[in-house]
Formats: C-alpha cells, structure tokens, sequence
C-alpha cells in the first residue's frame, strides 16, 4: 500500500565479504572528538561496494552510513549460508549411510 516498484533483493554473503571493518579514531569535531577507538565500516569504502547504503552531504561528499539497510543484507547472508549448511547435512546424511551400509 506504501511502495511500489517492489522487486527482490539479491545482495547477500558476497556483499557481506567485500566488507572490510576498520579500526580508527574519529577527527575532532566528529562522533566523539577522538576519545576511544571505534570499531566499523568506513562510508567511502562501502560506497565502492553497494552505493545505495551511503548518505551524502550538500556538496556530494560521503557522509553516512544507512545502517538499516545492512540488516536485509545479513538477512539473505544467512538464508544462503543455511542452503549451504542444510546441502552439506545431506551430502553427509548419504556418506554417512554408505559407510554405514558398507560395515554391516
């Protein structure tokens, strides 16, 4: 009722593992004027990865980081990584019934 031009989104684990987390110290006058060392993704990294997950300034330049927008990201990181854990279940269910089977 509230959106339109809805089409799936496939960004997933390959997007996740192009991510490359920094440590830094924010600059004065930026998040806590440099006071602890931070742990996170830095905006015109990710901006080289997938564009849409970056706000930019008045004049064009990286500014933020839509952090919601990862967590649809993660969501299909973690549907492929359980297709791949329930296919190597299955793979195993039938090696493990041959050995199995090969002992009787």
């Amino acid at each position: 009722r509230f959106k339109r031009s809805i089409e799936p989104y496939s960004g997933g684990l390959a997007l996740i593992a192009k991510l490359e987390p920094k440590q830094f110290y924010y600059r004065k006058g930026y998040g806590d004027d440099g006071v602890r060392q931070q742990i996170g993704l830095l905006a015109e990294d990710v901006q080289k990865i997938e564009p849409r997950f970056v706000g930019l300034d008045a004049e064009g330049r990286v500014a933020t980081l839509d952090w919601p927008s990862f967590v649809w990201v993660l969501v299909n990181a973690t549907k492929e990584l359980k297709a791949a854990n329930d296919n190597l279940k299955q793979r195993l269910d039938v090696i493990e019934r041959r050995t199995a089977g090969g002992r009787k």
